[in-house]
């Protein structure tokens, strides 16, 4: 079997928008480039909000669930705000 050569297009970004298409049928290209923007923003809002939540409370990690990862809501601090607008999208779409 020979492996496949990568071609000059090739690229994790349009692999991502393929997939786009492929779970959002019907969605466009430029609805996409913006669920995908929003959804990065958000998710970096939502780490934001979370390190100043455990600022305000004098507190390291939120947890001890995961040693070394500053506890579970670290892990999920993206999701707070990222998550309901992908939701809404979906509904909405």
């Amino acid at each position: 079997i020979a492996a496949r050569t990568r071609r000059a297009g090739d690229s994790p970004g349009r692999a991502m928008m393929w997939w786009g298409f492929y779970f959002l049928p019907g969605v466009g290209l430029e609805w996409l480039a913006l669920l995908g923007a929003a959804i990065a923003v958000l998710g970096m809002v939502g780490d934001l909000f979370e390190s100043a939540i455990k600022r305000a409370a004098g507190l390291k990690d939120s947890s001890g669930l995961i040693p070394g990862h500053g506890g579970i809501l670290d892990r999920l601090d993206a999701w707070l705000f990222a998550a309901p607008v992908y939701y809404a999208f979906l509904r909405v779409w």
